[in-house]
Parts: C-alpha cells; structure tokens; sequence
C-alpha cells in the first residue's frame, strides 16, 4: 500500500478524519528530522532549538485550516520554523554554542583525516553569515530545489543560486588550509 503524501496527511487533519491524529504523527515523524536540522543550524544553540522546534510545530498544528490550500507542506513548515527562529534570534536570550558533532556524523568507522575534515567542514558551516548558511542548508541537507529555497526565503531564483555558489566558495577557502595540513602529514 503507497504511504499517503504530505497534502493528503495535512488534508487529513484539517478536515479532521478519523484518523487525523495518526495523519499529524506521520507529517511529524517525516518533517520533524529536517525542521530540527534547520532550527539547529538557525540558530547554533541547543537548548533554544529545542524549544524553537516545539512551538514549530504547536504553530503548524495551530494553523491548520479546512480552506486553506496546501501545495507544499514542508516549504510551509520550514517558513513557519524561519520565522521562529528569526524571532527567537532577536529575542534577549540568543546564544550561540557550538553545533553537535552529530551534524554531519562522525564515523568512527573513518580514518582521522577523515574525521578532521568532517570537523573543519562543520566549523567552516558555522563561520558562514546567515544569508549564506540558510539557503545552503535548505539545499544540501534538506534536500529542497533552488526554486522552492527562492519562494521560502522570498529571493530571486539568481540570488538563491548566487548565495549558495557563495557559501561553497567561502567553505572550501576555510577548509582548504586544513585540507592541504592533512595532505602534508
């Protein structure tokens, strides 16, 4: 049997079925990895994401309407998270600390280079200002197009491609050192 698609589960709660609740839990469980991702790398502050990422999705399920027509509900969501973490970073208790290691995995599997350059990467993504950093994110851990990062960040289709060209030139300036540190041992 084919798993229902996100606008047939947000259908499903906004109409308020039967099975609503098991249709909320399924959008959770699907959006949820990717909503914590961005919340994270938003705002580089573990306790503030989890409570970002919480009052995400008590908003999401706060605004789910029967009229409203839903085309994407993740890009819906990931504005919802946008907005909450914009919100939550002007606020008086923002705070940076450092991302977990867990973004991106370090495997123990892998060699210390290996690991050395995962660690440099993940400094080089923290370093970036967030108009780089945001888009990045949107596109090579969430996976979303250039068109729907343009219609989620409301910038042109140019700026968003621009800005994520940006972000990857300014990561391989800062790894580069490290990169060629690691070659010469």
């Amino acid at each position: 049997m084919k798993e229902p698609d996100d606008i047939e589960l947000y259908n499903r709660v906004a109409n308020k079925a039967d099975d609503a609740e098991e249709a909320f839990n399924m959008l959770y469980d699907r959006l949820s990895p990717h909503i914590y991702r961005y919340c994270r790398y938003a705002l580089g502050n573990e306790a503030l994401t989890k409570d970002v990422f919480q009052e995400v999705f008590l908003r999401f399920y706060q605004s789910i309407e029967p009229d409203r027509k839903m085309t994407n509900v993740k890009g819906f969501v990931i504005r919802i998270a946008r907005n909450a973490c914009l919100s939550a970073r002007t606020s008086k208790h923002y705070g940076l600390s450092p991302l977990p290691d867990e973004i991106p995995t370090v495997d123990p599997g892998k060699s210390y280079e290996q690991q050395e350059l995962l660690v440099a990467f993940r400094g080089a993504v923290e370093c970036l200002p967030m108009q780089y950093r945001e888009p990045l994110v949107l596109r090579e851990y969430d996976g979303l197009s250039y068109q729907e990062i343009a219609e989620l960040l409301e910038l042109s289709l140019g700026t968003v491609k621009i800005r994520i060209y940006r972000a990857k030139q300014m990561i391989r300036d800062q790894i580069s050192p490290a990169l060629a540190e690691l070659i010469e041992e």
